[in-house]
């Protein structure tokens, strides 16, 4: 496969790489001297979606999303269809529909509630973020990247990429895989 260059937010990630037995991504992001953005939120400029792991997003933000299009509009719609926040769509609570009144109009009941949204919104992105190695990982071995236990990052992408394998498998997966840990 021929190696291409990834670059987010004046960063170089041409030289990351896949475990291809835990899905994890390896490396460093490389500042780029003279177009680094040097007000991240997080030292991550991007990472693969969390839900079908195809595609790199954005992530140096606190309001990054961390799905694709694809992936967004499918858990946005699920959660919409629950009627509460089952797929965070970023770490920020805003983003998954938790917050509170002013602080100066609160109750005991209002902080109570939001220290249990909070809670129930920090074990969901825990499992997130167990979940998007193991989508990638999951990939490697569908499409036989396993054979060698580190891939470059961009021949992964190129790889799934190419697939057609459909991304509600992966959203679908991820319902199944949520569903299967323990309450935490």
């Amino acid at each position: 496969m021929t190696a291409r260059s990834i670059t987010y937010w004046g960063h170089d990630g041409s030289a990351l790489r896949v475990d291809t037995t835990t899905g994890e991504v390896l490396g460093e992001w490389v500042p780029i001297p003279g177009e680094a953005e040097t007000r991240l939120d997080f030292p991550l400029p991007a990472e693969p979606c969390r839900c079908c792991g195809r595609e790199l997003r954005s992530s140096g933000h606190k309001f990054a999303v961390w799905f694709c299009a694809e992936c967004k509009e499918r858990a946005a719609t699920f959660n919409a269809d629950v009627g509460r926040c089952v797929v965070p769509l970023g770490r920020h609570t805003l983003m998954a529909g938790v917050g509170t009144k002013p602080a100066r109009k609160w109750r005991r009941a209002d902080v109570e509630r939001f220290v249990d949204d909070v809670r129930g919104l920090f074990a969901l992105i825990e499992l997130l973020e167990e979940w998007a190695p193991e989508i990638v990982r999951r990939n490697c071995v569908a499409l036989g990247l396993d054979r060698e236990r580190e891939i470059l990052l961009v021949d992964y992408l190129d790889a799934v990429a190419e697939d057609g394998i459909p991304k509600a498998d992966a959203f679908a997966q991820l319902l199944d895989w949520m569903a299967s840990r323990p309450e935490r």
